[in-house]
């Protein structure tokens, strides 16, 4: 099934190239072509070539920028937290369930696994994924090096987030079930969110309490000081693991928060398949 995957893959994204280079031929998609790209030189790469020929380096430094925002992946992962606890009760799923109609046609009817078709899915989604970690690198300002890091490093966020949201959709399904082993299998992780929300949140009160917040800056120094020690910091740890390779200053550095973040990534893929 993996190799059938991967075929199906690549032809997918061939055929898709090969449509939008044809439809260059008409003049509102050439036109809007050449304005996106113009856009991309002026705003992406006229700004980082014009940078080194001004100084020699890039335009921030890449130190600089990790010394300012380092801290943020604490803040970052009590934000993934807050979404994996709305990912509950929003009314969406994922997307990644949405088979195409030649999906529907060709690969429901075959002889395969409901755990074969969630690992096409989960390859097929893949792509799209990697594009938008390329973009995003793209604004970052930060030397070639680090800016491939960050991308890989977003990469990895972007899938993990994705992976999660497929298992809600999955678990979400069988709140209700009529058997109780489905019923306690679904609730079981939505009952671990809940936990860990109140124990962040509840350090965070704590903190408040202790510390008047008068300005929007106490407010955030409250909330980092809440999140980033005891058992707040536990509870979020593996929210923390997945972004922090955004952050990492080192090639050294990285390849360790990447592992981590992929050994997260993994349970969450386990729990879905």
């Amino acid at each position: 099934m993996l190799s059938a995957s991967l075929y199906i893959i690549a032809c997918t994204a061939k055929n898709r190239l090969m449509v939008r280079l044809r439809r260059l031929r008409e003049p509102r998609y050439l036109i809007g072509a050449v304005a996106g790209a113009a856009y991309f030189y002026f705003a992406v790469f006229m700004r980082m070539t014009g940078a080194r020929s001004r100084r020699g380096r890039p335009f921030v430094s890449p130190d600089a920028l990790l010394a300012a925002y380092g801290g943020a992946a604490g803040l970052a992962g009590a934000g993934l937290l807050v979404l994996a606890a709305l990912a509950w009760i929003i009314p969406a799923d994922s997307g990644l369930l949405a088979f195409s109609e030649a999906e529907t046609s060709l690969l429901i009817p075959a002889p395969l696994t409901r755990r074969q078709l969630l690992i096409h899915r989960l390859l097929r989604s893949q792509l799209p994924l990697m594009f938008g970690a390329i973009v995003s690198s793209l604004f970052v300002p930060m030397a070639a090096g680090a800016r491939l890091r960050f991308g890989v490093g977003m990469f990895i966020l972007l899938v993990t987030v994705r992976v999660y949201f497929t298992g809600v959709t999955l678990a979400r399904a069988r709140l209700g079930a009529s058997s109780g082993a489905e019923r306690r299998a679904a609730w079981a992780p939505l009952a671990v969110i809940l936990a860990l929300v109140a124990i962040a949140g509840g350090a965070v009160v704590r903190v408040h309490g202790s510390r008047p917040a008068a300005t929007m800056g106490t407010v955030f120094s409250n909330v980092g000081v809440a999140i980033n020690s005891g058992p707040a910091a536990a509870v979020l740890w593996p929210f923390v693991a997945v972004v922090r390779p955004l952050f990492a200053g080192s090639i050294v550095e990285f390849g360790w928060r990447v592992a981590i973040a992929m050994a997260v990534l993994a349970i969450a893929v386990i729990w879905v398949l």
